[in-house]
């Protein structure tokens, strides 16, 4: 007992009590040190890539001084005409104030399919970074998306380097990852933002296949389809692309990643195929309904590729470089771009990994220069653009190339060779059209610090491995050799950080003089907000805001506009539109208002923000129009004339237009009689600038509203003192890539005669045999009163449904929607057909002659089929991974067996 209670004593000691303390602590502190190894492993390199990454985007804009840091505008081509405008839609529909939904917009084209503007334009997986900012903010929520996307892309990268060498080390897993994040595809796709879902999706796709195929568990069949399912809903077009590009990475690892037997290599792959076929699967509801759009869209020109010299393809290699519309943005940065070619040379890797991974590289740059896989790589269909768009992948494997050499460790002679290489690429390059100011100082300076850097690296690695220390000195030594290391990658990887900040200045201020950037007039889209939202009357009526500020200004600014610019716009769209008088361009791919009083009847445009004389911004201009549902004959009202104007007749039921015999007084052009059309011809010798005058004279009644109609006419005009312009001179292909929209000239005075002046532009041109018609004094007016009186009452219309009221009827009848028809409406309620029919390109629905209310839904084409294949491969995956379980459960239970058979 006095034993006991003297040590109850020591224990009690302050000092031993704090020493028990302390071992206490330090445990802990142990344990949660080793449980934070995936923290530190993992986590924090992506987290430091994805914002290193994300700071160099910032600093650009800075740097360039493009807004929210300066008055330059971002908006280059379409992420100003499309991308903005459609991501302001879907905040929208996010909180409730559009009008339409991600199946039916009832906003633009005067009613337009969503779904595949949804997955082309919208779908990217950051699109919820919308409603953290105002609506009036969407440019500002648009870089915030291209930051996050490049730092998401950068973090990816640097967790998927991490995972294929483990002990590599952490500050080259993390230039790679910045690498990938800003490669010069990034930069130069940045204004397609939902393009960079597919370089998000990349090293995601290739860390899902890696971790199927390496564990037979059933999380990795859990956890990796819906990646999958994900990847492909965000952006169909890069995710296809990545797809292919995870098909070649898992091959080229299972060949070359060791330890494996080749029935599990076998395994590995079947169970990555499975993971990813099931995943596509998923995301048929909206692939199917979206590629159905696609074939059913307004098509484009056939076009076949035109491979690039290799000088001028090789030179996208180099920082800086830039060919934003024509050329491959395959740049990834000195330090990676040496360390890659040094793959070939390092006798550190094993030889599979020494042949496998370059050549991969190889062959994918390769197969972006040969016509057969150009269009695997495209989906079969060579894009109106860049030919190049899968540029992303070959960066990805690059970087991972260089991270696997680099890791590895370098030797000298592989760093002399490589240095001489890229020396010898910048040379042979150095008067390449995609050089810019920048690109040889980046180039030399980058190279002279990467490879003094790397050469200081494998010295002192040397210097480390020749030394005889022993006891005590060996781990002063190590600790020596890991802080000199440690110190030299921070300076490669702050190198990587500046001289990616610097390409990017570069290749963004070559972008906006190739492509340009609209002005964003933030105050002209209040104003005509304001506007639009103190006329609105919808579904009664429509209210246009008119394209003061895009091509899209519907979704932008609000509204219900004909204006609509998309890949994804049926041809039967533009085609209705062209027949009643819109011009378009890109083949139809983005409709011209007429801002004609007609063609606002036939819509029920009730309301538009126009341009009127004498006005600094666009004022409201209102009419008295039929209302959005009117009730009509089942056949529309005949009419002889020709083009727009009979189409005009037919659709509003009423005999409107006088159309005149023109007289032509030439002056310096031919004019010459066609079957089809006129053909004007300038007299101004081959090689001069075209001139020439020929004045239209035309007879009408008095007080006659004067339109015209030529869509290939290029010229421009005067009447009575006031310019105006059909087609501009640079109009590509008139009458099929762009089309000039019908036009009001004028009125008619008390003569009964009417002069236009159009002077040549170009040296040749074409003028329809009709071209101008004279709206009669009173006729639009008695025929828009005739259909207000047969309007349908109670209109409703949410989402992608439309409701209306009508009263009963002995005669046959039509309710016609005022909007262009596409399959995939349905209707209930006292109808004789649940599928409506074209009254003249309209949307009609024939009715019984009881009354009551219908209702019509959309529903996308394809939708059904896309949830069979959907529920199918739910199905089906849900054995597959059940079966999984059950495989693993046997396995382990054989293998307890075994154990306690021991």
């Amino acid at each position: 007992m006095a034993a006991t209670g003297s040590l109850d004593k020591v224990a009690d000691h302050p000092d031993v009590a704090e020493d028990r303390w302390t071992h206490s602590f330090r445990r802990s502190l142990t344990r949660a040190w080793d449980r934070s190894t995936g923290l530190r492993m993992w986590l924090l390199p992506a987290l430091a890539a994805a914002v290193l990454a994300g700071a160099t985007a910032v600093a650009t804009s800075a740097l360039r001084g493009t807004y929210p840091f300066g008055e330059r505008s971002r908006n280059t081509r379409d992420l100003g005409q499309q991308f903005i405008p459609m991501l302001t839609y879907a905040r929208d529909v996010a909180t409730g104030d559009a009008h339409g939904d991600f199946f039916f917009n009832w906003q633009s084209g005067h009613g337009v399919p969503a779904i595949g503007d949804a997955l082309a334009y919208i779908g990217t997986a950051l699109s919820w970074v919308t409603l953290l900012f105002p609506r009036d903010r969407i440019d500002v929520a648009a870089l915030a998306m291209f930051v996050l996307a490049i730092g998401v892309a950068a973090g990816l990268m640097t967790t998927l380097l991490r995972r294929l060498r483990p002990e590599g080390p952490i500050w080259l897993a993390i230039a790679g990852g910045v690498a990938y994040g800003t490669c010069a595809w990034a930069v130069e796709t940045g204004h397609m933002i939902v393009w960079l879902g597919g370089m998000m999706a990349l090293p995601a796709l290739f860390l899902v296949a890696d971790w199927v195929a390496a564990r037979r568990g059933w999380v990795p069949l859990v956890v990796g389809t819906p990646l999958v399912t994900v990847a492909w809903t965000a952006h169909f077009y890069t995710a296809y692309m990545a797809t292919i590009a995870t098909a070649i990475f898992i091959v080229v690892r299972l060949l070359t990643v060791g330890e494996r037997t080749l029935w599990d290599r076998i395994l590995g792959l079947v169970r990555t195929g499975v993971v990813f076929v099931t995943g596509i699967a998923l995301a048929a509801p909206l692939l199917v309904p979206t590629y159905r759009l696609i074939e059913a869209s307004t098509p484009s020109p056939t076009v076949t590729l035109t491979p690039l010299g290799w000088d001028t393809f090789l030179a996208r290699l180099l920082p800086g470089t830039a060919g934003v519309a024509s050329t491959p943005g395959i740049a990834v940065g000195v330090l990676c771009l040496v360390l890659a070619l040094t793959a070939l040379f390092n006798s550190r890797l094993r030889l599979v990994e020494r042949v496998a991974w370059p050549v991969t590289v190889a062959l994918v740059l390769f197969s972006m220069q040969v016509p057969s896989t150009h269009l695997v790589w495209h989906a079969f269909d060579t894009p109106d653009g860049n030919p190049y768009r899968q540029a992303f992948v070959a960066c990805a494997f690059l970087v991972i190339t260089a991270w696997l050499s680099g890791s590895a460790g370098v030797g000298l002679p592989a760093l002399r060779v490589a240095g001489a290489l890229v020396a010898a690429l910048w040379w042979w390059a150095r008067g390449e059209p995609v050089m810019t100011p920048a690109t040889t100082p980046l180039t030399l300076t980058s190279l002279g610090v990467v490879v003094a850097g790397l050469v200081a690296l494998a010295l002192w690695r040397r210097r480390a491995s020749s030394n005889g220390e022993s006891g005590a000195e060996v781990g002063a030594s190590r600790r020596r050799g890991a802080l000199v290391a440690g110190l030299l990658g921070m300076l490669l990887l702050a190198g990587t950080v500046a001289e990616t900040t610097a390409a990017q200045v570069a290749i963004d201020a070559r972008r906006f003089d190739d492509l340009g950037a609209g002005d964003m007039r933030l105050g002209l889209r209040t104003h005509v907000r304001d506007l639009v939202l103190e006329a609105n009357a919808w579904p009664e009526v429509r209210t246009a805001p008119g394209s003061s500020v895009s091509l899209n200004d519907p979704m932008l600014l609000g509204g219900e506009g004909s204006e609509f610019y998309s890949s994804t716009i049926q041809s039967t769209n533009t085609e209705v539109h062209a027949r009643l008088g819109w011009g378009f361009s890109a083949y139809g791919r983005s409709l011209i208002d007429p801002a004609s009083p007609v063609t606002d009847a036939i819509f029920a445009t009730r309301a538009r923000a126009a341009n009127l004389p004498n006005q600094v911004r666009p004022r409201l201009r209102t009419e008295v129009v039929p209302p959005l549902v009117t009730v009509r004959p089942p056949t529309s009202r005949p009419s002889t004339k020709s083009s727009a104007w009979g189409a005009h007749e037919r659709a509003l039921g009423a005999d409107l237009y006088d159309i005149p015999n023109p007289e032509f007084t030439v002056f310096g052009v031919t004019l010459a009689k066609r079957d089809e059309n006129y053909q004007v011809r300038s007299s101004a010798p081959a090689g001069s600038t075209p001139s020439g005058i020929f004045t239209m004279t035309v007879a009408c009644q008095p007080g006659s509203r004067v339109l015209l109609f030529a869509p290939e006419l290029v010229a421009d005009y005067v009447v009575d003192g006031t310019p105006g312009q059909a087609l501009p001179p640079n109009a590509k292909r008139p009458g099929k890539f762009h089309a000039g929209a019908m036009r009001t000239l004028g009125v008619v005075g008390p003569t009964g005669r009417f002069a236009a002046h159009f002077s040549m532009t170009v040296t040749s041109t074409n003028l329809d045999l009709d071209p101008v018609a004279c709206l009669r004094p009173g006729a639009l007016d008695s025929a828009v009163g005739a259909l207000r009186l047969a309007g349908a009452a109670d209109i409703t219309a949410t989402g992608h449904t439309v409701g209306f009221s009508v009263p009963t009827a002995t005669a046959p009848r039509s309710a016609v929607l005022s909007t262009p028809l596409v399959p995939g409406w349905s209707c209930r309620g006292p109808v004789t057909d649940a599928t409506p029919q074209s009254f003249e390109g309209l949307t009609a629905v024939p009715l019984s002659g009881d009354a009551g209310r219908v209702t019509c839904s959309y529903r996308p084409p394809g939708m059904r089929l896309g949830l069979l294949i959907a529920g199918a491969a739910g199905i089906g995956w849900l054995l597959f991974v059940g079966g999984s379980v059950l495989l693993n459960r046997r396995r382990h239970s054989r293998q307890l067996t075994a154990r306690l058979s021991r």
